[in-house]
């Protein structure tokens, strides 16, 4: 893999918006690590044009040069852009600012980019995201650095609302995300699931039922703006293990009691997740084909819950029996660390 500094410019209709889709689409190419902000430029050249909307982004790909620089171009023409006139108004421009360390000098291609060291609108955003343009940077006049504004990072700068579908361990379901600032967004996801297995306490054979059906607010948070992300929010909703007995023998072991089954009747000791739980976790995601890209999320969710019991047999009215089913209400799990492992297909238009 080779590491590519990508400049992204617009200065016709969405500027800002073709710029936040030209990030996602490079995520086909490769891994984006680090993406700017987004600046306010004037025009450079040819000034009699609406100003420029700029960015920079890092790409660990492995396309060679020339792959990479179709790939580009490929995006710019589907886009809408229409080749005019020398810095002349686009919607979009994409180019290679750098390749590794490789120089490259042929028609059609210059590596490093041949006016990277001149251009504000170029060094600006670049140096935001690498600190090896910084001297670079400052070298400019402070006049034209003073000239390259980064804009308000609102929500209405970004793509809209993005959605999927997914599979977790916590429960399958959709997922609606919106980018509120460039490196942060907010995600709605939801998880309808049960699973069932078979255990054993105090020699009694139990099914065990897992039963999953809630919905999460997330924030994400990508450093440099890249793929990574860092996630914490809260899952909301009415969770609950079902533990229901499944005695094979005539006697059944509760709390520090012997009794016989068919007094018993069918014992639930139940464990319900009604408050909020906490989400903290990682993810990733990679580009697919235009539009489409795969999450993988891992994290933990720290639940506290509220244990119950209950029996439908006659027993049930016995004070003795009674009491161990409130024993054995008592030794249930309420607090617990559940690992979640998340995988989805989101589209973002």
């Amino acid at each position: 893999m080779i590491r590519a500094a990508i400049g992204l410019g617009s200065n016709q209709g969405d500027a800002a918006g073709h710029i936040c889709a030209a990030f996602d689409r490079l995520m086909e190419l490769g891994t984006v690590v680090a993406r700017s902000s987004l600046y306010s430029t004037p025009p450079w050249g040819v000034t009699d044009q609406p100003p420029f909307v700029n960015a920079a982004a890092l790409l660990d790909t492995a396309l060679s040069p020339h792959a990479l620089l179709d790939a580009l171009k490929r995006f710019e023409r589907e886009a809408g852009r229409v080749v005019t006139y020398r810095w002349g108004p686009r919607v979009l421009d994409l180019d290679i600012l750098t390749y590794g360390d490789q120089r490259i000098d042929e028609a059609g291609l210059t590596i490093p980019h041949a006016r990277l060291t001149e251009r504000a609108f170029v060094l600006v955003p670049l140096a935001a995201i690498d600190p090896h343009y910084v001297p670079l940077r400052d070298a400019l006049p402070p006049g034209e650095r003073a000239a390259v504004v980064e804009l308000d990072r609102r929500a209405d700068l970004f793509s809209s609302l993005s959605y999927g579908v997914r599979a977790s361990t916590i429960g399958d379901g959709i997922t609606l995300e919106k980018p509120l600032l460039y490196n942060f967004s907010v995600r709605v996801t939801t998880g309808t699931l049960s699973v069932t297995t078979q255990t054993a306490y105090d020699r009694t054979s139990y099914l065990s039922t897992q039963h999953y059906n809630n919905f999460g607010v997330i924030a994400d948070f990508r450093p440099s703006a890249g793929r990574y992300r860092i996630s914490g929010g809260l899952v909301f909703g009415n969770d609950h293990i079902d533990n229901v007995s499944n005695a094979t023998t005539p006697l059944i072991n509760i709390g520090t009691g012997t009794y016989p089954a068919n007094g018993a009747g069918q014992v639930l000791a139940r464990v319900a997740f009604n408050h909020p739980s906490i989400y903290a976790g990682v993810g990733t995601g990679a580009g697919i084909v235009r539009g489409l890209a795969l999450d993988i999320d891992g994290g933990i969710l720290i639940r506290n819950g509220t244990a119950s019991t209950s029996a439908t047999g006659p027993l049930n009215t016995n004070p003795a029996f009674q009491a161990d089913l409130n024993r054995l209400g008592g030794e249930l799990r309420t607090r617990i660390i559940v690992p979640v492992i998340s995988l989805g297909l989101v589209y973002r238009p």
